[in-house]
């Protein structure tokens, strides 16, 4: 006999925690049939590697995503590309919701989906192209573009697991992360990557230089922090982007301008999130993509 959550009605627990997990990331689909074969096939980490473990992690993926939305916007060429051929001030859920799925795919998709998905990407950005308002040519494809997102990511999933999780990566895990993330980052078009985390760090210290505050990024970060007026539970995706602001580098923070009290996170807000975190896990594992690729892998794993 199911049991049922209550103040939800005639509603399963596990089927309204998934709703509101779609609801939040603005994915609406629901299909992992994807996923499901073939049997044994690992994808391209598999369940043993590091990727599959931070990637989980649903509450530390959401703030850092949220966050390396606020660094990526500090790159001009990078947000030229995404200013001009997105619809992402209409409809910034909806680009959660795509970037989601491609990391679910490209994490714990079969390799026939994860290279997909790939290739669709690669197809998109092939054709994006414009000029700067200086008149400079890009396009979105750029090695460098590719690898400035790439770079921004991983730090922010990575900050935002170590500070969310109950267990967080020591630094040989940290560096396996690192070597498994590359190969996505370097078929989408990379030449180079870090696969340290000194390494990292240097790289996003590397092109400092190349970054700015201007008016399209002052309104990018302003349509980044209206998110909670956009979501189902708008306390919830404050507190996600509260914390997701303190994944950022404190130089990035300084660019940004933000006022003292804002690069601290309040401490019951943080430890709510870890607690959520946990809460959400069990039903994720079972009900979620994990559990899905989890459950191709069941015959080898």
């Amino acid at each position: 006999m199911e049991t049922h959550l209550p103040l939800a009605g005639s509603l399963n627990p596990a089927h309204w925690v998934m709703r509101q997990i779609r609801g939040i990331t603005g994915h609406e689909g629901g299909d992992l049939t994807a996923f499901e074969s073939p049997q044994g096939d690992p994808g391209w980490h598999g369940p043993q590697s590091m990727v599959w473990q931070v990637h989980a992690h649903f509450v530390s993926m959401m703030v850092g995503g949220i966050g390396s939305l606020f660094l990526q916007a500090l790159h001009p060429r990078a947000l030229a590309a995404v200013w001009d051929h997105s619809n992402f001030r209409d409809n910034l859920t909806g680009r959660l919701g795509r970037t989601a799925y491609f990391i679910a795919a490209t994490t714990y998709g079969p390799s026939s989906l994860a290279q997909q998905v790939v290739d669709r990407v690669n197809h998109i950005h092939a054709h994006i192209r414009g000029h700067m308002p200086d008149g400079s040519p890009y396009t979105a494809n750029e090695p460098e573009l590719i690898e400035w997102v790439h770079l921004g990511e991983v730090h922010c999933f990575l900050q935002a697991y170590q500070r969310l999780s109950t267990t967080p990566l020591g630094p040989v895990q940290i560096n396996q992360y690192l070597r498994e993330t590359a190969r996505v980052g370097m078929a989408l078009g990379a030449r180079s990557l870090p696969t340290t985390q000194a390494a990292l760090m240097q790289g996003l210290e590397d092109r400092r230089g190349e970054l700015l505050v201007n008016e399209r990024t002052r309104q990018t970060h302003a349509w980044i922090r209206s998110l909670p007026d956009q979501s189902p539970q708008p306390v919830l995706m404050r507190a996600l982007l509260d914390e997701a602001l303190q994944t950022l580098p404190g130089w990035a923070q300084a660019m940004m301008e933000m006022p003292v009290q804002a690069t601290r996170m309040n401490p019951l807000k943080q430890q709510g999130l870890k607690w959520l975190g946990n809460w959400i896990q069990p039903t994720l594992e079972t009900h979620g993509v994990v559990g899905v690729a989890r459950r191709r892998m069941g015959a080898t794993a």
